[in-house]
């Protein structure tokens, strides 16, 4: 960072004409020149000043954190993992028979708000307490080098690593934790956080790179990969959490949104999730300290820069015409295979994959072209009506899940709420207009807020009124809610 401010210093003097252009030449070169190199020994000064002061203030934080990692790690008792909302959808979907009398409107009575939009809740991305330059150069470090969904990465370690454990008591992991943060392995998370911003990953996609990078150091002994990666992730500003359960050391980590199927401790009154294989015994022996500045990860979507491996998935077609030939990366697929399960705003609002975006949004910007805004929020609601196939969670699985919008194209099969996160997906995307989510106690439809006064089944939001758009109500257009939900009181999921 220094070294960039430095050249920018050095650019902006060489362009002053004062001394570069003026006098009789050699003797107003050479003054610029004494003048610049007594500007850069005097900076270079500064940043050596500033990166001591940074690596002493760091080396203090990690031996006060180690020698607290030394007590006795106080006990907690694991919880059963939080379930998603089971909904005893039909086994077949709706379809709309038209009538001669256009039934009077109906406003669906709103329960509870579940969710505020991602975006009105910025979240400061955990950054290290103080910066790391990760200069390899001044010291001896080996590459190593791992696969992450299908892309390359390399890490620096130092030759002359020998950090292991020889148990997993307090005081061996408090050992370990002194040789990680000596400053030899600076250079590994600076790495990792570069990756992080190369890739542009997510909190949950940098997890499991540093958990990738982790293992490869520490080779077979999965509880030295554990520390690692607690170290990583806590130089990295991550809130995490290190455990002890039988054999095994286990990483805990919050998160802003609920994380289903995953076992969990409670904390101050937070969970904090079971990563990995997790520990196989009841209680949980907590290292429960916090790191200076730790944030909270947020599972929050990003589309992560992999190595792309396109995979052909068929031609889609609705029931109006529209057809389209989708291809998408595999190796996002496996990502999106991995993602934990989370609530349904996460998924509505990870926006489609540019693979699919380029193959797929031409077609449909073509067919809405010169149309108002109802027609367009019509054919795209047709499309999603009836270029798949419908099938529930509980007979595709055995068990509930959700999918990212590309998820939809890739399975054979998908339900309710697959086709309410991809239609809103679609309208905020090609219409820019606003949607909501709305769960019935066995149904997750989804509603339009139009720029001007539509007719239809609606339903009021924070005094606002959203036209109702079924993706898995078949054939029926904007304004038709299912029958046997126009009088069911329905929670809200903003987007």
């Amino acid at each position: 960072m220094y070294r960039c401010i430095y050249l920018l210093v050095v650019f902006l003097m060489l362009q002053a004409p004062v001394f570069a252009q003026s006098g009789p030449g050699d003797r107003y070169r050479k003054s610029f020149d004494r003048y610049k190199d007594r500007k850069e020994r005097k900076f270079d000064r500064y940043v050596r000043k500033q990166e001591d002061k940074f690596d002493a203030y760091r080396a203090k934080v990690n031996a006060e954190f180690g020698a607290y990692m030394k007590r006795k790690w106080a006990a907690y008792y694991i919880k059963s993992a939080f379930m998603p909302p089971l909904r005893k959808e039909p086994v077949l979907p709706p379809v709309f028979v038209p009538d001669d009398v256009l039934p009077e409107d109906i406003t669906v009575p709103s329960g509870q708000i579940l969710s505020r939009p991602l975006s009105e809740e910025p979240v400061p991305r955990p950054e290290p307490v103080v910066p790391f330059e990760g200069d390899t150069e001044d010291q001896a470090a080996d590459a190593v080098s791992f696969d992450f969904y299908g892309t390359a990465c390399t890490v620096h370690v130092p030759k002359t690593r020998s950090a292991g454990l020889s148990g997993i008591s307090e005081e061996d992991v408090s050992l370990m934790w002194s040789e990680l943060s000596s400053g030899a392995y600076d250079a590994s998370v600076a790495d990792c956080l570069s990756l992080r911003d190369r890739m542009r990953l997510c909190d949950w996609g940098y997890l499991r790179l540093v958990e990738e990078i982790s293992s490869v150091m520490a080779g077979d002994d999965t509880n030295a990969a554990s520390v690692i990666q607690f170290y990583i992730l806590t130089q990295s500003g991550y809130n995490v959490r290190l455990s002890r359960s039988g054999e095994s050391l286990v990483l805990l980590v919050p998160s802003l949104q609920t994380i289903y199927g995953r076992s969990y401790l409670e904390l101050d009154g937070i969970p904090y999730y079971v990563t990995g294989s997790g520990g196989n015994g009841e209680s949980f022996y907590v290292f429960d300290r916090e790191y200076p500045q730790e944030k909270v990860m947020s599972m929050a979507f990003s589309q992560p820069l992999l190595s792309d491996s396109p995979v052909g998935l068929g031609t889609f077609s609705s029931s109006a015409g529209i057809s389209a030939n989708i291809a998408v990366d595999r190796n996002l697929l496996d990502y999106y295979e991995d993602y934990p399960h989370c609530s349904w705003e996460i998924y509505a609002d990870a926006s489609l994959s540019d693979d699919i975006r380029n193959s797929l949004y031409p077609v449909l910007r073509d067919a809405i072209r010169g149309k108002s805004e109802t027609e367009a929020a019509g054919i795209l609601l047709n499309f999603v009506q009836t270029a798949f196939d419908y099938k529930t969670d509980m007979e595709q699985f055995g068990y509930e899940r959700s999918f990212f919008g590309d998820e939809t194209f890739a399975f054979p099969y998908s339900d309710c709420e697959d086709r309410a996160i991809l239609y809103s997906i679609l309208v905020r995307e090609l219409l820019g207009l606003d949607m909501v989510l709305l769960h019935y106690p066995d149904h997750l439809s989804s509603a339009v807020r139009f720029s001007s006064d539509v007719p239809g089944d609606n339903v009021i939001v924070n005094g606002e009124r959203y036209v109702i758009c079924d993706p898995t109500y078949i054939n029926a257009g904007i304004g038709r809610c299912i029958p046997q939900y126009r009088t069911v009181q329905a929670d809200v999921i903003c987007l």
